[in-house]
């Protein structure tokens, strides 16, 4: 058995075409949701959450990451276009991702107010949360995306803090891996390595002065 298998709610083993279809549904709900969303620096925010699946998931052979990491911003930073309401945890499960799935999206998700260190427990849950989490602050440590000039120093701050979380994300993960099967440890260690690859600390970002 592997960490990245993948059981709908009646513990069904899911298969890879299973997986796919739910993964293209929540790849164009994403892309619906965060329609004229913009990043700090101006681009698009849809194509932060595919960086991180193909960061994640380059030769896109786990698609159940890919759910994740579609998804990992949804429930925090879009609503639903006709009640205005933000998305909700059900409308993942309608569109067929697995509670578990739901569940990692959920723990992925910082509520309004929730201090940091208990946001980061919940991260720390399972290999697939901290994979997705890595990714997602691997992408925003991309030296190829200067942070703009004038950024606060709250927003700053912020990105050290988070520097740490990416540093201590990095010791768990290889911690965990070690109980894994090997297949599984090679994996995370290849998930690990790309992170790396893309990510800088903060005081090396350059800062685009354009």
């Amino acid at each position: 058995m592997s960490v990245f298998d993948e059981r709908d709610a009646s513990g069904r083993l899911l298969s890879d075409k299973d997986l796919e279809c739910i993964a293209s549904a929540l790849e164009a709900f994403m892309m619906d949701r965060h329609e004229g969303q913009l990043d700090h620096r101006g681009k698009p925010y849809a194509q932060h959450p595919q960086r991180v699946a193909d960061i994640i998931d380059p030769d896109r052979t786990r698609p159940g990451l890919r759910v994740r990491a579609y998804s990992h911003d949804l429930l925090e930073d879009t609503r639903n276009p006709t009640t205005g309401a933000w998305t909700s945890p059900q409308e993942l499960l309608d569109l067929g991702a697995t509670p578990e799935m739901v569940a990692d999206i959920e723990a992925l998700t910082k509520q309004r107010g929730q201090p940091h260190e208990a946001y980061r427990q919940q991260v720390y849950g399972n290999p697939k949360r901290m994979l997705v989490k890595l990714a997602d602050m691997s992408d925003a440590f991309d030296p190829d995306r200067p942070i703009p000039e004038g950024m606060s120093e709250g927003f700053h701050a912020r990105r050290r803090r988070n520097w740490d979380f990416f540093l201590e994300l990095q010791e768990r993960l290889d911690e965990a891996s070690r109980a894994l099967d090997a297949e599984d440890t090679l994996e995370i260690a290849a998930i690990l390595d790309r992170c790396l690859h893309v990510a800088v600390a903060p005081e090396s970002l350059p800062v685009n002065r354009t």
